[in-house]
């Protein structure tokens, strides 16, 4: 799939309601980035148990 992804034909036959498919690529990395946000913020973050 990354191989096609820039493919003009891919895109277009995998947009889908509207939605391009750089919108799922941009939806999981904001969800990386909230759960790194997370991991960093709670208590003993970063420690052995």
């Amino acid at each position: 799939m990354t191989e096609t992804y820039w493919d003009r034909e891919w895109r277009h036959d995998n947009r889908g309601d509207g939605r391009y498919p750089e919108n799922h690529l941009w939806e999981a990395v904001y969800g990386y980035l909230d759960l790194l946000d997370a991991a960093n913020s709670a208590p003993n973050a970063g420690q052995a148990p």
